[in-house]
């Protein structure tokens, strides 16, 4: 009895490494799309071909206004 306890801890630790794993690995891949999106507009506006979309802009403002 004791033994399929200590079983059933060991594997909740394991489900638990394996998530937190999983969630690291999620986080990277965030971030890395985050690099990837800045690097892609700054070389956009570095050839001058970045657009700004006014309409967001001006959405934004005025959501920060109001």
């Amino acid at each position: 009895m004791i033994s399929g306890i200590n079983n059933g801890i060991n594997n909740a630790a394991a489900v638990q490494q394996q998530t937190a794993a999983q969630q690291k690995n999620e986080q990277k891949i965030s971030k890395s799309e985050s690099v990837s999106r800045v690097e892609a507009i700054k070389q956009q506006i570095e050839a001058g071909t970045y657009k700004v979309d006014v309409e967001k802009s001006a959405q934004a403002l005025v959501d920060t206004l109001i």
